[in-house]
């Protein structure tokens, strides 16, 4: 596993997409070195993708420069599923095209990525209103990948079909958790652009003023508030797992995801649910080990 790792993880070695999610997504990155080896590429330009759209809001100083980014990747997106137009030149769109249509994949995942970002991310205040709220931005921008990489490993041009209900339901549940753990993540980051992504619900509940969280104020009622979101990311890991029984070999190596986000979960709560304790900015480097391990023994 280390020699595949550091095979894999060498830039002279990975393409355009591989070493944008490498350097930009590097948890999604780490994922997909226990996936099976010819379906990894293909699941990379679907991260770098996820990426190249996530990026926008910071991208762009007006809202109109955006949605023309956006109707960019839509009209990209709508040209790859169409087997006679061709393919756009770009170091994602092209690979990502090639992947569309090797794979069979659906144009409504893509699209449902997009629409997500661009009615959240380039909005005046994405703060959402409820937890709920919250976990539904989380399935869609976090999950929805995860989802096309579930397709793209269950591919098969011999008997067309879609992933198992199963195997669908976990993947959402790990996905969304995955989402949730990103978003306290970004707490520093949304701060420093004047933003924040804590439930408005949640922070009038405890107490604490967005205004704080924007400042960067670190205080026992945003503590309250990142440990009862963390607590709902691990309460979708367990729905994940609790499916275990339903889920084939092949998907388990996606659905070993879920020990990343054990891992941040963990450490925050060693920073004693802070978000912005620097130390969560520091993920350790043998995070990718526990995943291996239980990949290997056919569990998640």
């Amino acid at each position: 596993m280390a020699a595949e790792a550091n095979a894999v993880g060498h830039d002279a070695r990975l393409s355009a997409s591989g070493r944008i999610v490498r350097s930009h997504d590097r948890d999604r990155f780490m994922a997909t070195l226990v996936v099976p080896h010819d379906r990894r590429e293909a699941i990379l330009t679907v991260y770098a993708f996820n990426h190249e759209v996530a990026k926008i809001a910071d991208a762009v100083s007006e809202p109109i420069a955006g949605q023309m980014r956006f109707q960019w990747w839509w009209d990209a997106i709508a040209e790859a599923v169409e087997q006679d137009a061709p393919v756009r030149m770009h170091e994602v769109a092209t690979p990502l095209g090639e992947t569309i249509r090797r794979f069979g994949l659906h144009r409504e995942p893509f699209e449902q990525i997009l629409t997500v970002r661009e009615d959240h991310d380039l909005a005046q205040d994405p703060q959402p209103a409820t937890l709920s709220g919250l976990e539904a931005y989380a399935e869609g921008t976090a999950a929805t990948p995860f989802a096309i990489a579930l397709s793209i490993l269950k591919h098969s041009p011999e008997h067309p079909r879609q992933p198992p209900e199963a195997e669908m339901e976990a993947v959402r549940h790990m996905g969304t958790a995955w989402g949730l753990a990103g978003t306290i993540r970004a707490v520093p980051h949304l701060a420093r652009r004047r933003q924040c992504r804590m439930p408005a619900d949640l922070l009038a509940a405890k107490g604490v003023d967005r205004g704080d969280v924007i400042e960067g104020r670190a205080s026992a009622g945003l503590a309250e508030v990142v440990h009862e979101i963390a607590d709902r990311a691990a309460d979708h890991l367990n729905r994940a797992r609790r499916l275990r029984r339903d889920i084939g070999k092949d998907s388990i190596r996606l659905l070993a995801g879920c020990c990343l986000v054990d891992a941040h979960l963990k450490r925050l709560q060693q920073a004693r649910w802070n978000p912005f304790d620097p130390r969560l900015a520091h993920p350790p480097p043998l995070r990718i080990v526990p995943m291996a391990v239980r990949s290997w023994l056919n569990r998640y």
